[in-house]
């Protein structure tokens, strides 16, 4: 069986394209009328799908496009840039900082009053964020608001988090793709720090634009030292060129979360509590860090 992979990329570049893809005459010769991709390889028969995600949009959206829908349905595996794991949300990054922006260089008072409104019940601390983030929230949140005119009251997932339930719902994998550098690059080598090392393994592939050197067969983890919120990883294959803190690093063949499910069926009871332990070998394939 051919396995089917889409990608869900949090970018606006082809949704502000076309929208309404599916239904929409290509208008220009030179424009790409289109959110989803399909991508296929002379070296494999595995067919992936990437599709071009907005946060804002959500169950409406996804649901009136037939082909993507299908697209899902028919995949094996559904790549996304995070799986909302706590502690690793943007809102733990944000929080964590220890910089302060100093929002009245920027905004006026009538300003400021309306951000610090918005923010009232939120558990990220606008104080932390930077005006390129605080820029993407007021956009996403005036498409939301204006745009899809979304009530208070809604509690409707943003899109990328929508298809993620849906691909639950189908027994769908899900995995997430996305590492940070803890600390800039300033020349090129084989290692590099990390914003947490957990479910990276040795072997796990890797991909990022500052690779400069990168093997015919890809570039693979070496080695690891393992840490919750630092650590580094070696690579092998390949080499890293400079690049800034918070650059993005895509990890493939490896993961730091697992969803197992199905039923116990107890016909037994014990006379006291017993702590019941899953043999995950005879299930997952564990990864080695060095």
């Amino acid at each position: 069986m051919n396995r089917v992979l889409i990608n869900i990329l949090l970018t606006s570049l082809f949704l502000l394209q076309s929208a309404q893809a599916q239904v929409k005459e290509k208008a220009h010769s030179d424009s790409m009328n289109t959110i989803l991709f399909k991508v296929n390889s002379q070296k494999h028969q595995h067919t992936s799908y990437l599709f071009g995600t907005h946060h804002a949009f959500g169950k409406v959206f996804f649901d009136s496009l037939a082909i993507a829908n299908q697209a899902l349905a028919s995949s094996d595996l559904l790549i996304k840039e995070n799986l909302n794991i706590p502690g690793e949300m943007a809102e733990d990054i944000i929080n964590r900082r220890t910089e302060i922006t100093q929002w009245k260089k920027y905004l006026s008072n009538e300003d400021l009053a309306y951000i610090e409104n918005l923010f009232a019940t939120s558990p990220t601390d606008y104080n932390k964020m930077t005006p390129t983030e605080m820029y993407a929230f007021l956009n996403r949140y005036f498409k939301q608001q204006v745009c899809l005119n979304k009530t208070i009251n809604n509690t409707s997932l943003s899109l990328d988090d929508y298809i993620g339930t849906e691909a639950e719902k189908l027994n769908i994998e899900l995995v997430q793709l996305t590492n940070t550098l803890r600390t800039t690059l300033s020349s090129t080598g084989t290692s590099a720090d990390v914003n947490g090392t957990f479910g990276i393994a040795k072997g796990a592939t890797i991909r990022c634009k500052f690779l400069q050197i990168q093997g015919v067969d890809g570039t693979t983890v070496s080695s690891v030292s393992q840490d919750a919120e630092a650590g580094s990883i070696t690579i092998t294959d390949g080499t890293f060129g400079v690049a800034k803190a918070n650059s993005l690093i895509y990890i493939d063949g490896s993961s730091n979360s697992a969803i197992l499910e199905g039923k116990v069926l107890i016909d037994k009871y014990p006379e006291a509590n017993q702590t019941i332990y899953l043999d995950l070998d005879r299930i997952l394939t564990a990864g080695a860090a060095s």
